[in-house]
């Protein structure tokens, strides 16, 4: 059994640039706080959970047909959120400036050809995001006032499948490709 989902990864430039806008914080921050790893920062599009290494195999070597998907797009990014509210806190995230129409069809095409893969009774609304933090003990929100965010947009030419490795602190590994059409 695996754990996988589909995702969007990011350019290096974007990663140190999201992680040194976190630097300081990350060094005065309540230990009990677990920062994504910079090489880890994503956007999950669809979460598959636990799957057979029967179905795994099958989502390796799976291409998409490039007419059904959206053309490469760019996203913009937006100030910092936190799952499951702001006075509850236990994860911080990189919000997505009003996702893109390109964005979502890509979620929504995703959910129908993998509909019958998905638990519903653990499906959820599509929240586009970076996970960028987490605690099991709450964040105070307050930490996050003064970032600074010294980027705009990110270019977004493919998708992955990804592995969710561990538990307490996930690892994720990029397990296949799937390119967007240019635009």
């Amino acid at each position: 059994m695996r754990r996988v989902f589909f995702g969007l990864r990011f350019s290096s430039k974007f990663q140190s640039a999201l992680s040194s806008s976190l630097d300081e914080l990350r060094t005065t921050s309540p230990s009990a706080i677990r920062w994504t790893a910079k090489e880890d920062y994503h956007l999950t599009l669809l979460f598959l959970g636990m799957i057979s290494d029967d179905r795994y195999e099958i989502l390796r070597q799976m291409s998409f047909d490039q007419e059904l998907l959206p053309t490469s797009y760019d996203l913009e990014f937006d100030g910092i959120g936190f799952f499951p509210s702001q006075d509850k806190a236990k994860i911080a995230w990189l919000g997505i400036k009003a996702p893109s129409q390109a964005l979502t069809e890509l979620n929504t095409r995703l959910c129908k050809v993998f509909t019958n893969w998905i638990d519903p009774r653990k499906s959820e609304t599509f929240k586009a995001h970076i996970t960028i933090a987490r605690a099991s003990y709450g964040i105070d929100p307050n930490l996050f006032e003064k970032i600074k965010l010294n980027f705009r947009k990110e270019p977004i030419h493919e998708f992955y499948l990804y592995e969710s490795l561990g538990d307490q602190n996930p690892r994720y590994q990029i397990r296949s490709i799937y390119p967007l059409p240019p635009k």
